[in-house]
């Protein structure tokens, strides 16, 4: 799979985010955590970690994941979520478009602590972080050259 590039937050902040299941596990940028001045340490083998919330946006809600990540340099985003992210949330990606698919019920309610998923009229997440599903929709359908259909 190659990286593919999504919206994404950290905590309250919007960040570039990466999925990429090549990476084993998951990275966060070293400027990042400089520039958000969120707590690292160091692990037995000498790698940097940090534990971060990250909020990943889908076609009309959004997964919530607290993890360990490492701190890297020379990523293609500030964060890149790898095959650990992936394999506990089971993402659904549509062809090459920019977003990711609403998770069935039977996998969103099989989402392991501290992981979820919620729709976006949840009072979860504040206002001003909530996409517009119907402006991606729309760009989707404006552009419908893959082979999958959505409601309009």
């Amino acid at each position: 799979m190659n990286t593919r590039a999504y919206r994404c937050f950290l905590g309250e902040t919007k960040v570039s985010l990466s999925i990429n299941a090549a990476f084993e596990v998951s990275q966060i940028s070293a400027s990042v955590i400089y520039n958000l001045n969120l707590p690292s340490i160091f692990d037995e083998s000498g790698l940097q970690r940090s534990s971060v919330g990250i909020t990943v946006y889908t076609v009309t809600g959004f997964y919530t994941s607290r993890m360990d990540v490492v701190v890297s340099y020379g990523l293609p985003s500030d964060i890149l979520l790898g095959s650990d992210w992936m394999l506990l949330c089971k993402p659904v990606f549509l062809d090459s478009r920019p977003f990711i698919l609403d998770p069935t019920p039977e996998t969103a309610q099989a989402l392991p602590h501290p992981h979820s998923w919620q729709p976006v009229n949840s009072s979860f997440l504040p206002l001003h972080t909530v996409p517009l599903a119907s402006d991606i929709l729309f760009s989707y359908h404006q552009s419908s050259s893959t082979h999958c259909n959505l409601p309009a």
